[in-house]
């Protein structure tokens, strides 16, 4: 298969250019796969693509073996996060835990000044 144009990306398996992986791809170096190379890792970041290394504020979502961002407070979480519940292992800088009754320990609140 000759190159693909800057502005697509090459899908081997079917021998042809693409302008967007398909929906259950994973996209690394400008090409579409269907599952990540071995000694990639599987990441969600608004669409499928395949990483050398996993960002520390993401998480392992077992349903489907991909890594998923971490609700915005976390800098590491044990899953997927909401407002009312973080899910978080550690606070992003600028936000720390609160160990009050009634609040949830996992969720990271803003520092005051």
């Amino acid at each position: 298969m000759r190159k693909c144009p800057e502005d697509k990306k090459k899908y081997e398996e079917e021998k042809k250019c693409l302008d967007e992986c398909y929906p259950e791809q994973f996209e690394y170096n400008n090409i579409c796969y269907d599952d990540c190379p071995n000694d990639k890792y599987k990441l969600f970041n608004n669409r499928n693509i395949c990483v050398d290394s996993i960002p520390e504020n993401y998480y392992l979502d077992s349903n489907d073996d991909i890594y998923k961002e971490c609700y915005y407070t976390c800098k590491k979480c044990y899953k997927e996060g909401n407002e009312n519940n973080n899910n978080c292992k550690e606070c992003q800088n600028n936000y720390i835990f609160v160990d009050e009754p009634n609040i949830p320990s996992q969720n990271c609140y803003p520092k005051c000044d």
